[in-house]
């Protein structure tokens, strides 16, 4: 009988044992569960703060990027665009030199010649001083020309350097036609300086159009006309385009038209012209000049 009691009361204390533990067990992953679940919106929130604050850093880091990178873009097209500047200007002048060229092939005795100062006293649109002189062939009286047109004639000369009066010289007088008109449409064409305003310097003055007289009245001048020499007068050959009609209207006499002409030469920006070898005519009016000195 003991022994049955003391194997029964193992057996219970067993059983109590395994009970005691099963239920801990139980207990345990409940108690866990229930921690978890009370802990989980902590973890989500502490996920999302983490997820917030590395997609802030993430597009911070973005953003610095993209700032960087616009940057350096912006720095390219400004390179790009001094580049296209520089290609202009060189495209440009190749495309003078190569006017210069062909202007030259066609007319092998021009003298291509350098403007070397503008004005002086005078006024940029007054006088240029080119540098070549009767060393190189310049006489006085040539007519001097651009790749655009009459630019105007020699009026000094030394062995390397001559002074070159320009159309827009009020003293500049040459006479004209229109192209295309009748026998009416000749006149004298004068140079009519720049607009003076008070307190400005002359360079930022307008040259004025230069204005051909002693038109037909009764000629209808047409705006855009061609002005070109006429050769009459014998110091400039016939032909050299000079300008085109901006405006015309009766003179105050009333007994002849007046144009207003603007000239094809670019005279602010002048930088290259051809000297043509002096006629016949000027060359006389350069001895009886000379004599007369």
């Amino acid at each position: 009988m003991k022994i049955k009691k003391v194997l029964a009361l193992g057996i219970a204390a067993t059983a109590a044992v395994l009970l005691v533990l099963w239920l801990s067990g139980v207990f345990r992953e409940e108690t866990a569960a229930a921690v978890r679940d009370v802990n989980a919106p902590f973890g989500r929130f502490a996920v999302s703060v983490r997820n917030l604050f590395f997609g802030a850093a993430e597009s911070i880091g973005d953003a610095v990027a993209i700032r960087a990178e616009n940057a350096e873009l912006h720095a390219e097209v400004e390179k790009l665009r001094a580049r296209a500047l520089l290609l202009d200007g060189a495209n440009q002048e190749n495309a003078e030199l190569r006017k210069a060229l062909a202007l030259q092939e066609k007319n092998p005795s021009l003298i291509c010649a350098e403007i070397v100062s503008r004005g002086e006293a005078a006024g940029w649109w007054n006088v240029v001083r080119i540098d070549k002189g009767s060393d190189a062939g310049v006489e006085r009286h040539g007519a001097v020309i651009s790749t655009e047109g009459l630019v105007g004639r020699v009026v000094e000369v030394t062995s390397d350097t001559a002074d070159v009066l320009l159309l827009t010289d009020a003293n500049s007088k040459v006479s004209c036609y229109i192209e295309g008109a009748d026998p009416g449409a000749r006149g004298v064409l004068t140079g009519m300086g720049v607009q003076k305003r008070d307190g400005m310097l002359d360079l930022m003055h307008v040259v004025e159009p230069m204005s051909l007289s002693y038109i037909g009245k009764e000629l209808n001048v047409t705006e855009g006309a061609r002005i070109l020499t006429s050769g009459i007068g014998g110091l400039y050959p016939a032909g050299l385009p000079v300008g085109e009609v901006v405006s015309s209207s009766p003179d105050v006499s009333r007994l002849y038209r007046r144009a207003r002409v603007a000239p094809y030469v670019d005279f602010a920006s002048l930088r290259r012209v051809f000297v043509m070898p002096a006629t016949v005519d000027a060359r006389a009016v350069a001895a009886r000049e000379g004599l007369a000195r």
